[in-house]
């Protein structure tokens, strides 16, 4: 193949399932020896708790290197044997553009990298597109917007927002008090936990309708949606204490 080596890098990717949880970057080039790997061309897939999944993509120098590295299907890397498969480099930044928002810390264990924000006072139409162009100029994650609804499951006017980086999230917060349409937004810090929370809040409203006692961010709020009282067991089941606590003293 002539020049051009951009062209052959796009064919140049191969992936890998079926990998020890435990396998680095080298047993990864140790099992291809012999074939170039690109620089930092190996990486690891995970999954949503950012745990190795035993997948990897793998990035070769040359197309020639990816098609001999297929001959490498079924071989074994310890006692586990690897399924090798044809891919590409446009798959390969897809995945990394969804699923590479880990770092791994020094003890191994994978720690999210992403930033979030909750906004409040949206419009009630608002869509996720016109959320994302709100953040013109900062990388909100593919799927990374969720518009909340109440326990009527009308739209609340509020969202939790998913930036790629913790800084891009902090450059969002600046922009609290810009407009969105008619309405005044504002923009709070927010974390891993509060948007994991809430999406599980709004799969539970699906399924049943609507709520317990917990208002839209999971808080008693003095209000019982069966019309009963309150859940005799809340502060035991309930990992978040409310809000204002001497309301309930």
């Amino acid at each position: 193949g002539g020049g051009g080596g951009g062209g052959e890098y796009e064919d140049a990717v191969v992936r890998l399932r079926g990998l020890p949880w435990h396998t680095s970057k080298h047993d990864i080039e140790k099992f291809f020896e012999g074939l170039e790997v690109a620089p930092d061309g190996a990486h690891f897939t995970v999954n949503s708790s950012g745990r190795p999944s035993g997948g990897a993509f793998v990035q070769f120098t040359r197309r020639e290197m990816a098609d001999r590295a297929m001959e490498m299907d079924r071989k074994h890397m310890g006692s586990r044997y690897i399924e090798v498969f044809r891919s590409t480099l446009a798959e390969m930044r897809d995945y990394l553009r969804r699923g590479s928002y880990f770092e791994t810390k020094e003890n191994g264990e994978k720690e999210r990298v992403t930033g979030v924000v909750r906004m409040r006072g949206l419009p009630y139409q608002v869509s996720e597109q016109q959320i994302v162009e709100f953040f013109d100029g900062l990388e909100v994650i593919p799927h990374g917007v969720t518009l909340v609804v109440g326990p009527d499951r009308r739209a609340s006017g509020e969202a939790l927002v998913e930036f790629a980086t913790r800084a891009d999230a902090q450059h969002a917060i600046s922009r609290n008090g810009r407009y969105l349409g008619s309405r005044y937004v504002e923009l709070f810090s927010s974390s891993h936990t509060e948007l994991q929370h809430m999406r599980r809040q709004m799969r539970m409203r699906d399924r049943r309708g609507r709520p317990r006692e917990y208002d839209d961010w999971g808080y008693y709020d003095q209000r019982d949606y069966y019309g009963g009282p309150p859940h005799p067991h809340y502060s035991q089941q309930h990992p978040y204490p409310p809000p204002h606590t001497d309301q309930y003293s």
